[in-house]
């Protein structure tokens, strides 16, 4: 009997860790099942990793932070086309006075809020141009656009519009003039 009393033991331990009902508490339970069951822990946290709830809060308030910083970045600095070029910039949308970075150039420029368009030989502006627009005559064929309505025109969508158009050449007027920053008195 006495031979048989650690096998039915065991026996007991294993089919009470396997089963899904309800345990008793460790205090009741014998000092000998107690050290049993901590060797089958020990045994089943090497071949499956378990995180508490705090480690798991944790590892998703640190997944959060990280889609924030990319939203973030996202929102800091935007890769735009204009003449041609690419340009980053950190306001959206882009209107008038805001700053560009020229990537090629190396150059931060202020955005003038006016377009220069040269029209095709034989060609002329259109109804809608006239309209929207105030219009100056620079050279034969050239002329420079300033938007009618100038409370905050998002220049890339008006710039999109004006490439819809029949221009030959079309540019967005960029002012890479140095910022003085001397005071006069």
């Amino acid at each position: 009997m006495i031979k048989k009393l650690p096998i039915t033991i065991l026996l007991l331990i294993s089919l009470s860790a396997c089963s899904d009902t309800a345990q008793t508490p460790k205090a009741q339970e014998a000092p000998e099942t107690q050290k049993t069951t901590k060797e089958n822990k020990t045994s089943a946290d090497n071949s499956l990793p378990v995180i508490s709830d705090s480690k798991k809060e944790n590892i998703l308030r640190k997944l959060e932070l990280i889609k924030n910083d990319k939203n973030k970045n996202l929102n800091q600095a935007r890769s735009i086309s204009i003449n041609g070029e690419k340009f980053r910039t950190t306001v959206w949308p882009v209107i008038k006075g805001s700053t560009v970075y020229n990537v090629l150039m190396k150059e931060e420029g202020k955005l003038k809020g006016t377009f220069v368009v040269v029209l095709a030989p034989g060609k002329e502006l259109s109804a809608s141009i006239r309209e929207s627009y105030t219009i100056k005559k620079i050279a034969k064929n050239t002329f420079k656009l300033l938007p009618n309505n100038r409370r905050i025109v998002d220049l890339m969508q008006e710039y999109k519009r004006l490439l819809q158009e029949n221009f030959h050449i079309i540019e967005m007027e960029i002012d890479y003039s140095p910022i003085d920053t001397n005071q006069e008195f």
